[in-house]
């Protein structure tokens, strides 16, 4: 009567970040975030590209989040009693 399921996967494993590309700055670019001038800019792009790589990674593996989270109140619930 009812449908079977999908078997799930053995293991779901959360997938890594990805590594900031190394940053390609120019002599004249790298002498003016030394000395100060500007560089503000490029430190707002590298914040907004960190946050939007975290929220990504946050959207793909929330569930395995919510499993982790589930397991460990399951456990301290056993463990308090």
């Amino acid at each position: 009567l009812l449908p079977k399921l999908p078997m799930p996967p053995t293991a779901v494993v959360p997938k890594p970040l990805t590594p900031m590309p190394p940053p390609s700055v120019s002599a004249a670019a790298a002498k003016a975030v030394t000395d100060g001038v500007g560089g503000t800019k490029q430190r707002v792009a590298e914040a907004k590209d960190y946050f939007t790589r975290l929220r990504e990674w946050l959207t793909q593996n929330a569930p395995v989040l919510i499993l982790n989270f589930g397991s460990l109140c399951t456990l301290t619930g056993f463990t308090r009693q």
